[in-house]
């Protein structure tokens, strides 16, 4: 006889509501889960399009007058970003510009095709190339890459 059988009704009610609960409790952290990486994701898109933004504006005049140097010092103020890995300008030929690299990251940067606009989430990073204009005209393009170190540790935070 097990032990379902052998239990009152008493029992075995509490021993449903018991499993509903549970269930519905899992779901519900499931959903919290999800709807957190989905918006944290979102969040994280945003401001590191805003960063290439800023990164393009104070650029653009330095591509504009074939200044080399002058966007590689824009480009490493990227430092005090900790989760950024890599950056470097295209100018409008799709040729890289400047380029940064976060000192003891391992290999270096490998600039990656040029491409005009977009952005792609993997499991380790999220890459996003921005277009930068001057006086109305397209003068380059940002290429940035962010670790996704800051969502695991805030995932790891809430487990």
């Amino acid at each position: 006889m097990s032990f379902i059988e052998r239990a009152s009704i008493k029992r075995k009610q509490m021993l449903i509501v018991m499993l509903i609960t549970s269930v519905a409790l899992l779901l519900a952290c499931a959903a919290f889960g999800a709807y957190e990486v989905l918006n944290f994701r979102k969040t994280m898109l945003r401001n590191l399009t805003t960063l290439a933004e800023i990164v393009g504006d104070n650029s653009a005049v330095a591509l504009d007058f074939d200044d080399p140097k002058a966007a590689q010092e824009t480009l490493a103020s990227l430092r005090v970003e900790p989760n950024i890995t890599g950056a470097c300008i295209y100018d409008k030929a799709g040729r890289v510009f400047a380029q940064f690299d976060r000192a003891g990251n391992g290999p270096t940067l490998k600039p990656p095709p040029f491409q005009l606009e977009g952005h792609v989430f993997s499991r380790s990073e999220l890459t996003l190339f921005h277009p930068i204009a001057y006086k109305g005209d397209a003068v380059g393009t940002v290429y940035i890459v962010s670790d996704m170190e800051a969502l695991y540790s805030r995932l790891g935070r809430y487990g």
